[in-house]
């Protein structure tokens, strides 16, 4: 809805937009409640949904797979109307998806791993963010994320399941080495190729629950990802440890997924918020639609560099190449009870982050809120580098702004409790759509994407939910009673 005004008047131009807003008809949360539906109506809304097929299998192709060094799993689709072939590459010793090219041409330079850190803006200082969650800063880095399982659940003609899974080992560690001498105690081994799967399939039952003989438990990330012959869908869940139960870590800061793109993917296009950076407390002035700009273009100006460039609402995001219309779509997942947060810079979080001593203190000379010696850093001294680091989310915590000297955004934290999330990444030439042929097709490949994973099985199980029926008793012929009889299924949309 725009109000403008009709004519002119003191102070007041012709046509000046006077008042703007947006109506949501169908929020996420309640688009996304199949499961409570009338029985009737949830029939239809499948029957709709399987009429509305994404594309013929045949036209799709099938997926191979070819275990070695790495696990690597080729396909073909026909996303934007030519035959596209790609490649997805997984290394079994740290268990992460290292590697995706599209018709030869590499898209990854570095895997995709879990992140719970964002570089602290100047409200974070005041309450002292960088010291009270710096379980998290380590929980992001590669060092403290040793690998827990991974296994090729199934493979089929048409889809691969792989399952991986690391531990978070600065939970388990409670900082005591780091504190004690600054990060350089060695890490424990990862597991390597040759390890067994009855070793790694005894490792992932310890995910997140107590340990035997060790009296705690092991916190962790859990992802399932789903190789299809259109893309690639996750579906990632934090399981936190006794400790993170108990409440000593704090607030997370962020969760979702990270990896690094080639700097050529610099043409970013996004349906969600904007067209400016926005946060969950920081959107009231954004405009939800598709907006467009470059990577290198995104981060702000801050006096101090800082977290900058986020988008929330997110439904879908694409990088592109312009030289060639190699594009990477990331598509959130219809049964996501919420849109994504993400973002993509020519930075990487440590870049924009404090230097940090030994004892993991941040070392800004004499800031004038935390009243340590720190290295100062300034916009104009950074450089961009030669990738862009896409961070998918599910949830950013708020930048705050009571006060800058002490006041926390309490009630736009995210506990650390258990989260599980779900996004679908398509790679694909996307040059020749418009954006409403590229929002239709994000939506279909997504729905498609989930459907397979489904009959795959590559996902965690629904919850069970509880609804009733009706139902006639017969036990008297001549006097038939009506009741309802209680029913439990999983909840799959």
């Amino acid at each position: 809805v725009r109000l403008h005004a009709a004519a002119a008047a003191p102070l007041l131009l012709e046509g000046r937009l006077l008042f703007a807003e947006q109506f949501e008809l169908q929020p996420a949360q309640e688009a996304n409640r199949s499961a409570f539906a009338a029985r009737s109506a949830l029939v239809a809304a499948r029957a709709a949904a399987a009429a509305k097929t994404f594309a013929r299998s045949e036209e799709l192709g099938s997926v191979e797979v070819h275990e070695g060094e790495r696990l690597s799993i080729s396909s073909s689709h026909a996303l934007s109307g030519a035959r596209a072939h790609f490649r997805a590459a997984f290394n079994w010793s740290a268990a992460t998806f290292e590697q995706l090219t599209l018709n030869g041409r590499p898209m990854l330079t570095a895997a995709w791993r879990p992140s719970f850190w964002r570089a602290p803006v100047d409200n974070d200082l005041g309450w002292g963010a960088p010291r009270a969650l710096k379980m998290w800063r380590l929980s992001s880095m590669a060092e403290y994320q040793p690998k827990n399982a991974m296994r090729l659940l199934r493979r089929t003609a048409h889809g691969a399941c792989v399952h991986t899974s690391w531990r978070l080992s600065a939970h388990e560690r409670h900082l005591a080495e780091e504190e004690l001498d600054g990060g350089k105690t060695p890490m424990p081994p990862a597991a390597n190729a040759s390890s067994s799967r009855t070793s790694a399939q005894a490792a992932s039952r310890f995910c997140g629950k107590a340990r035997e003989g060790k009296g705690g438990a092991v916190a962790c990330v859990s992802c399932f990802q789903a190789v299809l012959p259109t893309g690639v869908r996750f579906e990632c869940r934090y399981l936190p440890g006794a400790s993170v139960r108990a409440g000593r870590q704090g607030a997370m800061p962020r969760f979702g997924m990270t990896a690094r793109l080639p700097a050529r993917f610099d043409q970013l296009k996004w349906f969600g918020k904007g067209p400016h950076e926005t946060y969950v407390d920081r959107q009231a002035a954004a405009r939800t639609a598709v907006h467009e700009g470059l990577a290198s273009e995104q981060l702000h100006p801050y006096m101090r560099p800082q977290e900058s460039g986020n988008k929330v609402g997110v439904r879908w995001l694409s990088l592109a190449d312009p030289s060639n219309g190699d594009a990477l779509l990331v598509v959130n997942s219809h049964e996501a009870p919420s849109h994504l947060s993400a973002s993509a810079l020519r930075f990487s979080t440590a870049d924009l982050d404090l230097e940090y001593d030994g004892s993991g203190a941040s070392t800004v000379g004499k800031h004038h809120l935390t009243r340590r010696h720190e290295r100062q850093k300034h916009a104009a001294d950074l450089v961009p580098r030669d990738f862009v680091e896409l961070h998918v989310d599910q949830f950013q915590m708020g930048v705050g702004g009571v006060n800058s000297w002490g006041a926390r955004p309490d009630e736009l934290q995210w506990h650390a409790t258990s989260r599980t999330f779900s996004f679908s990444v398509f790679p694909a030439g996307l040059a020749t759509l418009d954006n409403k042929a590229l929002s239709r097709r994000a939506a279909l490949a997504a729905a498609d994407a989930e459907k397979r994973a489904a009959r795959l099985g590559c996902r965690f199980p629904r919850p069970l939910v509880e609804y009733s029926v009706p139902y006639t008793s017969q036990r008297n012929s001549t006097n038939a009673t009506r009741s309802r009889r209680a029913w439990r299924r999983r909840h799959d949309p």
